[in-house]
């Protein structure tokens, strides 16, 4: 959450102290869905808010290289805008299988003063989405930040809000020109536990995040992280499968915080990539990230350009 959000009003459901109430938006949308042993066809079903062009855009599918779109399936909304809008899947008080609140797919979209509240997979960018949030809540417990090589996610001045060992995982995927799919936090950002009450119980266990697959890109910049994060940064998917390679780029740059341990990070240095200023250079910007769908780079005439400045 930023110090001058959208129109200079604070929206977010969650206080900058953590003792104190929560403010909220005043428009809520709720859909409480949760793909709860399986009981629906796809994880896109739960989800409060899906753009995307047709129903197979936006299904997330399953395993390391998620459902297969069709070919010649059309690209959607170019300019999509939420502003100061709560979107929540409060299915279960607790991560107990997927709950997206918002799915982006083949679309841009931008969210601004936002507030995207579950427990699991909260946030997913799947196929050709652009997503850009600015000055957004992202609160989970579990995976909240995921995607299918999303052409690029930055959040600027935005929390992300942990209940519990929480990581954003993502994938990435060939194409036939360069991309830099991924998820950028950066900008002021701020990752820390949902509440007061459960922060004792979360410190140093919340790593940044895990590959869904070998060619996971993200990096945490200039984001304060609380006590709640894991020392040593990201972590290995699993013990026999940890699907990390000299492709897979779990990065920070210059972060801060109690959470930010420069130390353990190196120590962790063929897990977690701790960049310099040169290293961070081609991702510093939404410029230099987002591409069309054809893979034109500096595509960012659909954010809103005051929060750009």
């Amino acid at each position: 959450m930023s110090d001058s959000p959208h129109e200079g009003r604070l929206y977010a459901d969650l206080a900058t102290d953590l003792s104190s109430p929560a403010p909220q938006n005043e428009v809520q949308v709720w859909h409480n869905a949760a793909n709860y042993q399986a009981r629906f066809p796809d994880n896109a079903f739960t989800s409060v808010l899906s753009v995307g062009p047709t129903l197979n855009a936006t299904l997330t599918g399953a395993g390391p290289t998620g459902f297969a779109v069709p070919e010649g399936t059309p690209f959607g909304n170019v300019d999509f805008r939420a502003y100061n809008i709560d979107f929540r899947n409060d299915e279960f008080p607790r991560a107990n299988g997927p709950a997206h609140a918002v799915g982006v797919s083949r679309a841009n979209a931008g969210f601004y003063s936002c507030g995207l509240y579950s427990y699991q997979d909260t946030l997913y960018v799947g196929k050709l989405g652009n997503a850009y949030f600015h000055d957004n809540v992202i609160a989970g417990q579990t995976d909240f930040l995921y995607g299918s090589a999303p052409p690029g996610s930055p959040t600027r001045r935005c929390r992300c809000a942990t209940a519990a060992a929480a990581s954003p995982p993502g994938k990435g995927t060939n194409t036939t020109f360069p991309n830099k799919y991924g998820v950028y936090i950066a900008d002021d950002s701020q990752v820390l536990a949902a509440n007061a009450s459960i922060a004792p119980t979360l410190l140093g266990r919340c790593p940044l995040g895990r590959p869904w697959n070998a060619q996971h890109r993200s990096v945490f910049s200039d984001t304060y992280l609380d006590p709640s994060i894991l020392p040593a940064g990201y972590i290995r998917w699993g013990a026999t499968d940890p699907r990390v390679s000299d492709l897979t780029f779990m990065a920070v740059h210059e972060d801060r915080g109690p959470g930010w341990n420069v130390t353990a990070l190196a120590a962790n240095g063929n897990v977690t990539r701790v960049l310099d200023d040169a290293a961070f250079a081609p991702y510093k910007r939404p410029v230099d990230v987002f591409l069309t769908e054809d893979g034109v780079p500096g595509n960012i005439a659909w954010i809103d350009q005051s929060v750009l400045a």
